[in-house]
């Protein structure tokens, strides 16, 4: 089997490391490339640090004085070993979500604290939100921002051509959005369409089939390994229908 893998650039080679571990080859495809954005900001005081995604964990070395020490809640597993690969550790894991975190930081520290959350720029409104209406004094640092690829690499406009792409992988609804838009600009729309595809969520899904595509399964899990079991098993359980 080969996949499409379309998630971004830094993320493509980590994944095909552990797809070929698994027997499948992968196309990488990123419509997505991740570049510093706003410098630290400068705190008088911090109780605590919030780090919601993988890809945050890469400026902790850049935290303000006053956030170095300081104890970091991450949202998940996959954060939380991030944050380790850039030697430092999480007093706190949550379930994956921001809603965890939500929950769990209030029952561990008292409003006010003063907290950092350091996120790229497209990012969820929670837990910052939910945070603040508790009290807390919750200060983003948008600190790494997304942009888009201009193209479809030529690899995979080759591979997609010669019909040696089984499958696709899509892992938030922005690179599900840029890859309808770049396999329509590369005029290959119906062989795409015809691919098996794996969706991180319902919501990425229904952005697949929005854009034409028919055979598209949602991961009964918002991450990679689920995704995986989907792709290798296809579970009907988790399937993308309808109510998905």
């Amino acid at each position: 089997m080969r996949v499409l893998l379309t998630r971004a650039a830094e993320d493509c080679a980590r994944s095909a490391r552990f797809l070929r571990r698994l027997g499948v080859e992968a196309v990488c495809a990123p419509f997505i490339v991740t570049r510093p954005a706003d410098p630290a900001p400068a705190l008088a005081a911090c109780d605590g640090v919030i780090v919601t995604s993988a890809k945050a964990a890469a400026f902790l070395a850049d935290l303000p004085p006053a956030c170095r020490g300081k104890p970091i809640f991450a949202v998940g597993p996959r954060t939380a070993r991030a944050i380790a690969r850039h030697g430092f550790a999480a007093r706190h894991v949550g379930a994956g979500d921001a809603l965890s975190l939500l929950r769990d930081i209030p029952r561990i520290m008292t409003p006010p604290a003063h907290l950092l959350h350091v996120t790229g720029r497209d990012h969820k409104a929670e837990p910052a939100r939910g945070l603040r209406a508790r009290g807390f004094d919750l200060v983003l640092w948008e600190a790494y921002e997304a942009r888009a690829c201009d193209a479809l690499t030529g690899e995979a406009i080759a591979a997609l051509v010669a019909g040696r792409i089984h499958a696709a992988l899509h892992y938030s609804p922005r690179s599900a959005k840029l890859a309808l838009a770049r396999i329509g600009e590369a005029g290959l729309q119906a062989r795409f369409a015809a691919l098996r595809h794996v969706a991180i969520s319902p919501d990425v899904a229904a952005i697949l089939r929005d854009g034409g595509c028919h055979d598209v399964a949602a991961s009964p899990a918002p991450n990679e390994k689920a995704m995986f079991r989907v792709l290798l098993d296809r579970p009907e359980t988790a399937r993308g229908g309808p109510d998905a």
